[in-house]
């Protein structure tokens, strides 16, 4: 995730800035604005699903909007730990 973080945020090497790519939807909708990532679809769904340009965009649009929302790469982490910790203990 923090690999996602710093591809979003500008400071990301050019091979991995290529494999991700922001959602444009193709008329104006709410989630426009969500920082959500497109999805590539799949030919073979149980192998390409593991794929970094795949697995980070569904893992990345699966966190709550404050989290994706965050500034920093320390908000980020902060507001992510909070996140994995509540939902592991139930909390």
């Amino acid at each position: 995730m923090v690999a996602l973080v710093v591809v979003l945020h500008g400071k990301q090497p050019c091979y991995l800035a290529d494999l991700i790519d922001s959602y444009q939807p193709s008329r104006c909708l709410r989630s426009a604005n969500c920082r959500l990532l497109a999805v590539p679809s799949c030919v073979k769904p149980s192998f390409a699903s593991r794929a970094f340009c795949v697995s980070s965009p569904n893992n990345w649009n699966s966190l709550p909007a404050h989290i994706r929302s965050s500034d920093s790469l320390v908000t980020f982490q902060s507001r992510l730990k909070s996140h994995l910790f509540s939902s592991a203990y139930h909390v």
